[in-house]
C-alpha cells in the first residue's frame, strides 16, 4: 500500500473552487484506508492471540509429556511462547499493521487540516487578499499633484533655469 500522502495534501490557490470540490473526496480515501488499516491492525492482533494460545498448548502438553523434567513455572512457559518463531512472526506482522494504521491516522488528520486551510485560503480569496492594492481616485490624484508641486519646487530652484549659470 503507498502511503505518500504529502502530494494529495498540496493546495494549488489558483484552483481553490476544484480543490475545495475535491477535498470530501480526499479525505474519504485517506479515512477508508485508515479504517481499513486499523481492520489489519484488530485482524493480526487476534491471530497473534491465537497464535500465542496454540503455541502455550504445545508446550505445556510437551512439558507433561517429559516427565523427566521438573514441573515447569508460568515464566518458563511464557519464555518459550515468546521465543517461538511464529509468535515472533505474528508479533512483526502486528507492529507493520500498527505502523500502517498510525502512517494513515496521521494522514487523515492531515486531510481535516487541509479543509480548515481550505476554508481559511476562500475566506482570503474574498476578502481579495490577492488583489491589486485599490487606490481610490481621489487620493490618487492628490498624489499626483504633490509629485507635480515637488517637481516644479526643484525645477524652480535650479539656477540654470533661471539663468544664474551659465555652462
Amino acid at each position: 500500500m503507498d502511503l505518500n500522502y504529502q502530494q494529495d495534501l498540496f493546495i494549488d490557490k489558483s484552483r481553490l473552487d476544484e480543490e475545495c470540490l475535491d477535498q470530501p473526496i480526499r479525505f474519504a480515501r485517506w479515512g477508508r484506508l485508515h479504517a481499513e488499516a486499523i481492520a489489519e491492525q484488530d485482524r493480526a492482533k487476534q491471530a497473534l492471540s491465537i497464535t500465542r494460545a496454540d503455541i502455550e498448548k504445545q508446550v505445556r502438553i510437551a512439558f507433561a509429556a517429559d516427565l523427566t523434567k521438573a514441573r515447569p513455572t508460568e515464566a518458563m512457559i511464557k519464555t518459550e511462547v515468546d521465543l517461538n518463531i511464529q509468535v515472533v512472526a505474528a508479533e512483526e506482522v502486528l507492529i507493520k499493521m500498527s505502523r500502517q494504521a498510525n502512517i494513515l491516522r496521521v494522514a487523515k488528520e492531515a486531510f481535516a487540516d487541509r479543509k480548515k486551510e481550505l476554508e481559511n485560503l476562500v475566506q482570503l480569496w474574498l476578502s481579495m487578499y490577492w488583489s491589486d492594492p485599490k487606490v481610490p481616485q481621489r487620493t490618487e490624484r492628490r498624489m499626483m499633484d504633490l509629485d507635480e508641486e515637488r517637481h516644479q519646487d526643484v525645477l524652480s530652484q535650479n539656477l540654470r533655469l533661471k539663468g544664474g549659470i551659465n555652462v
